[in-house]
Order: structure tokens, then C-alpha cells, then sequence
């Protein structure tokens, strides 16, 4: 009886090692790949600022906003008449 028991004790034992350096294996592989990753595709580009315009309140980027008086309108709402392009 105390053989068996031994011998249950030592696979539980192998198992739960074995286990642990699988999990430890998929780790580093997951944390390889991901730096591979970030190495192949680079650090996202920056984002652009968005700016609200003053009349609609709808949000662009502050390239192509129009500013005038220290506001910043859309084109469709550029003052001076027609959007400028």
C-alpha cells in the first residue's frame, strides 16, 4: 500500500512540474513574439489634435481646421463665405 501511495506522490509530482515548465515555456514564446511584433510594426504614429468647431461643435483635426479670432470652424462653417480647400 505505502508503494502505491509513493508512487502516486512522484507522478503527481512529475506531472505538476512538467506543467509548470510548459506554462513557463508558452510564456516566453508569447513574450517573444510579442517584442517580434512591436519590432516589426513600430510605435503607432502620433495622434493628431482635435479641435471643436464653433459653430457645429464637431471635432477635427487641428490641420484642417479654419482659425479665426481665436476659434477654429470646420469648412463647411469657415467664415469668409466658401470652404477653402
Amino acid at each position: 500500500m505505502s508503494k502505491l501511495l509513493l508512487t502516486f506522490c512522484v507522478l503527481a509530482v512529475a506531472l505538476w512540474l512538467w506543467q509548470a515548465a510548459r506554462r513557463k515555456t508558452q510564456q516566453l514564446r508569447r513574450q517573444q513574439n510579442q517584442a517580434r511584433q512591436a519590432v516589426r510594426h513600430g510605435p503607432p504614429p502620433p495622434a493628431d489634435q482635435m479641435v471643436p468647431c464653433a459653430v457645429c461643435g464637431s471635432h477635427l483635426p487641428a490641420a484642417s481646421a479654419h482659425r479665426q479670432g481665436g476659434r477654429s470652424y470646420c469648412p463647411e462653417h469657415a467664415p469668409g463665405g466658401a470652404a477653402r480647400r
